[in-house]
């Protein structure tokens, strides 16, 4: 909803967010939550007390090792409690938190760590320790980073005899007081679907105020045990992890985000909510003791992002039995939550929306003009308030995405509908052009998705000698019959003749990267491989 409510509009930061600061954060959570458990992971568990334990002789070691503030830290591993007790020991003590994917090879990290000049690193396991550790190792070096000033996480995440020196204790004290909660202490990079990844710079006080923002809106009702199944080096995961932290709760961690892992976790441990992403629970809900373990069990289920169809949201709710599916938005950049739904919003309200924006910042449409537009009109979501990042490292201003009114500028198209709730209509950078007419995919892909036999479904433009841009459409089938004909009759009842597919390009499956979001950019090669043979 925007321009009817001036109560949201963008709060007064001083008086909303006092400190905002990742080591105060710690040091509430340890004084409030003290015996409470706090991460369990690979049949390990810690208290609150314990996590700020560890993470104050995990950033006594940093800084013996000489990390200054603001040197960058890559951190990189699998989920895990040392991973969480390595991110607040390089942030409270004043280094910023390069969240690393785990999944990728040792040219890409070399190339990310030369991109930031990091000056330290921080390595657990990962797919490439899984093959040589010493690769991993080799990596950041050629990198650009010290072997000495490189960590095993096991090794920097568990106290040690000499942590309790009164000269370290008053170094770690100096080092926290210099931060200051606008200071950049986290960077991560977008995951670039389509496009080169950027590397966005955090603050503590967009993260945490990106924090108040999700627990104000659904921390009421959320349960004492949580599963996070999404990698905590993406903006979701982590942020997910620090909001179920900031109320006390007992997150459960999985190694590995495999549905058959994930499912034996929640069942052994009696979890109540659970966050991931929609790949994840569809999967889930395939396996044989799906039922037996899991449905009728789990109370509240977060999802990053939209379902492809409404159809797949109401299917998922059915199967779990009992456990309400809220559906998110967000971006990196805005740290990264924007929007979420609330239980109380009925179910034909929530599959067809991305919730409300928070009540700490500004979500508006805009138009090409610059004019904010009413509700029910589609135009590019804008947010201004405390969770905007610092910028992209290495940009400059002109550069930047938000504007000099202080509206980042998401690249997305939206509208709010007479719910006032956001609705997400695509990337602008998606649209496709094609002999002059903007043409939008998910209109398209909502049309396909209507068939009965279509599991899924992602339409892109391909470049066109004459059009400019032909519309293409990628399937997965529900069944091994598709009857491309009888697609098409349909489909002229339902779009103009311009927006029907040139092609449809069948799949087994779709590339997923590593938090379970397609890859677009791998289905994006590989269709204009195929389209290219045809061709030829």
């Amino acid at each position: 909803m925007q321009g009817k409510t001036p109560e949201r509009l963008f709060y007064t930061m001083e008086k909303e967010f006092t400190e905002k600061l990742f080591s105060s954060q710690l040091d509430r959570l340890a004084e409030e939550f003290p015996l409470n458990n706090a991460i369990t992971c690979e049949n390990k568990t810690i208290t609150y007390y314990q996590m700020k334990e560890y993470a104050d002789a995990a950033s006594l070691k940093l800084l013996r090792a000489g990390m200054k503030k603001g040197d960058k830290v890559i951190l990189w591993g699998f989920n895990s409690i040392e991973w969480i007790i390595s991110f607040w020991a390089v942030t409270q003590a004043g280094g910023i938190a390069v969240l690393m994917n785990y999944g990728l090879i040792p040219a890409d990290v070399t190339a990310l760590t030369r991109m930031v000049s990091a000056s330290f690193g921080i390595i657990g396991d990962n797919a490439v320790t899984k093959k040589n550790p010493g690769l991993s190792i080799n990596a950041l070096v050629i990198g650009g980073v010290d072997e000495d000033h490189i960590f095993s996480i096991n090794e920097l995440s568990y106290l040690s005899n000499d942590s309790e020196k009164a000269e370290d204790i008053q170094l770690l004290v100096r080092a926290k007081k210099s931060v200051d909660r606008k200071d950049s202490q986290v960077i991560i990079f977008t995951t670039g679907s389509s496009s080169e990844p950027k590397a966005v710079l955090l603050s503590s006080f967009s993260i945490l105020s990106d924090v108040d923002g999700i627990v104000d809106m659904i921390g009421s009702g959320s349960g004492d045990t949580f599963c996070l199944a999404l990698p905590l080096y993406h903006s979701y995961g982590m942020i997910m992890a620090l909001t179920y932290m900031a109320m006390g709760k007992h997150v459960y961690l999985s190694h590995l985000l495999k549905p058959d892992i994930l499912i034996n976790l929640i069942a052994e441990n009696r979890v109540l909510d659970i966050s991931s992403v929609g790949a994840v629970y569809k999967m889930m809900v395939n396996l044989p003791d799906f039922d037996n373990k899991i449905a009728g069990k789990i109370r509240r289920c977060v999802v990053g992002g939209s379902f492809n169809s409404p159809a797949d949201m109401i299917h998922l709710e059915k199967k779990f039995n009992g456990a309400v599916f809220l559906l998110g938005y967000g971006q990196t950049e805005c740290s990264p939550a924007i929007s979420v739904e609330v239980e109380s919003d009925p179910l034909e309200n929530r599959i067809c929306s991305v919730g409300h924006p928070f009540r700490n910042i500004d979500v508006k449409i805009m138009g090409d003009d610059g004019v904010f537009l009413p509700d029910g009109e589609v135009g590019e979501i804008v947010v201004k308030g405390p969770i905007l990042m610092n910028g992209y490292l290495g940009l400059p201003a002109d550069e930047q995405p938000i504007d000099k009114n202080g509206w980042l500028h998401t690249g997305d198209l939206g509208k709010f509908n007479e719910n006032e709730m956001l609705e997400f209509s695509g990337r602008i950078k998606d649209i496709i052009n094609r002999g002059g007419e903007n043409i939008s995919p998910i209109e398209i892909e909502r049309a396909i998705l209507s068939e009965h036999g279509i599991r899924e479904v992602k339409v892109m433009g391909c470049p066109h000698p004459i059009f400019g841009e032909s519309v293409e459409a990628c399937i997965v089938l529900k069944n091994d019959t598709f009857d491309e004909a009888n697609m098409r009759e349909v489909l002229k009842n339902k779009l103009a003749p311009y927006k029907i597919p040139a092609h449809f390009f069948i799949y087994d499956a779709f590339p997923l990267s590593e938090n379970g979001k397609l890859d677009q950019r791998r289905l994006r090669a590989d269709m204009i491989e195929r389209l290219s043979a045809l061709s030829a």
